[in-house]
């Protein structure tokens, strides 16, 4: 596949309406279709009409979907029958998108993993020009105050065993690929406020960091984790970052931008090269120079990736906090998943207070599982 340099990589913030059964998904996947249908108009060095021998200099190449785009979020128990198979009939229709178009296309779904019945997995996928999912990352980090998924982290040593054949485990946690257009990683939400994650990707390689979404009340001024997250990431790992958020959901429960929009596109320097700075459904898109970045990773000054003490920040993580594999028991669907996680999260806190990292407030009482 020829290597693109230099290419326009476009966002999309969706107006997404929750769904609690599978079939329900076609009206938000319909509504990304048309979105594609004029994929061209994205860029600002669109291909104008009855002129065929016109070379873009820039032509679009990378399409980003924000997380929750297919089903909504799963803030409640019902969701397990919206879930879906990564490939499957939904990404068929994302992979004859980006066939016609000759595009990649990240976009984010909940899945189901054969190997791990009776749960679901927060999907984070890439797809080729060629119509294959190229790419899958599973988050890692849950919001435990509403998530349902199962991290892989819960699982560890079954999900490295089942998916971690010949590479390591920050390569099989982590996952970068390799494509025409640059190294490709990806986080999803609440992963973006752990400062390792983005490390991890950066060290496994990655050029291109595709991260969204943060909710309200996180995600716009004053807070605003989403623009935080995206520039410091970047920054810190001299890395594109690429950040669609959602324009809205649409459900009964929540007001309609408890998703704000948002989305940005972050260069190297940390600079917002792209914005779509309101809610509901938008685009917004910028130039992706790859020689760029490549250039700039080989300079010394300011390149923190070359500045790690890694002898001494080892230290800090020689000790686990989260401990792993807390759901490996066997479940029955996953409403199961809050109450298994609860007494974790509570003696974390403790164990953090007894190594002097936490300091409780006076007459602090710890909460007790419910």
């Amino acid at each position: 596949m020829e290597p693109f340099d230099v290419y326009t990589a476009v966002v999309f913030q969706t107006d997404t309406e929750v769904v609690q059964r599978r079939v329900d998904i076609k009206k938000n996947l319909n509504r990304i279709v048309e979105f594609c249908d004029r994929i061209g108009a994205y860029s600002m060095t669109a291909k104008p009409p009855d002129f065929p021998d016109y070379q873009a200099w820039a032509p679009v190449k990378l399409l980003a979907f924000p997380e929750y785009c297919l089903q909504g979020n799963a803030l409640k128990f019902g969701m397990d029958a919206a879930v879906i198979e990564i490939p499957g009939e939904e990404t068929e229709v994302l992979s004859e998108i980006a066939r016609k178009n000759d595009v990649f296309i990240s976009c984010c779904a909940l899945e189901r993993l054969l190997e791990f019945p009776k749960r679901f997995f927060n999907c984070n996928f890439l797809i080729d020009p060629h119509g294959k999912v190229i790419h899958k990352y599973h988050k890692f980090n849950m919001a435990f105050h509403h998530e349902l998924a199962t991290s892989p982290h819960d699982i560890y040593e079954e999900y490295y065993k089942t998916y971690g054949k010949g590479r390591s485990r920050l390569q099989t946690f982590f996952p970068v690929a390799d494509t025409s257009i640059g190294k490709i990683g990806t986080l999803i939400c609440h992963d973006g406020r752990i400062n390792e994650n983005w490390r991890a990707l950066c060290l496994n390689g990655a050029e291109i960091i595709i991260h969204g979404n943060f909710v309200e009340p996180t995600s716009s001024p004053p807070r605003d984790h989403r623009e935080l997250a995206a520039r410091w990431g970047a920054v810190s790992n001299v890395v594109y970052v690429i950040a669609p958020q959602l324009g809205s959901m649409i459900r009964k429960e929540n007001v309609k931008h408890f998703q704000s929009g948002g989305s940005l596109i972050v260069d190297p320097e940390g600079v917002v090269i792209a914005r779509a700075p309101y809610p509901g459904e938008g685009m917004t898109s910028a130039v992706i120079r790859l020689d760029h970045l490549r250039r700039r990773r080989m300079d010394t000054g300011f390149n923190v990736i070359s500045e790690l003490r890694t002898e001494v920040y080892y230290e800090m993580f020689k000790e686990s906090i989260y401990p792993p594999n807390v759901l490996l028991e066997p479940i029955r669907d996953s409403s199961e998943i809050y109450k298994k996680r609860d007494p974790y999260s509570l003696g974390v806190m403790k164990k953090l207070i007894e190594r002097g990292v936490l300091t409780p407030p006076k007459g602090w009482k710890p909460l007790k599982n419910k």
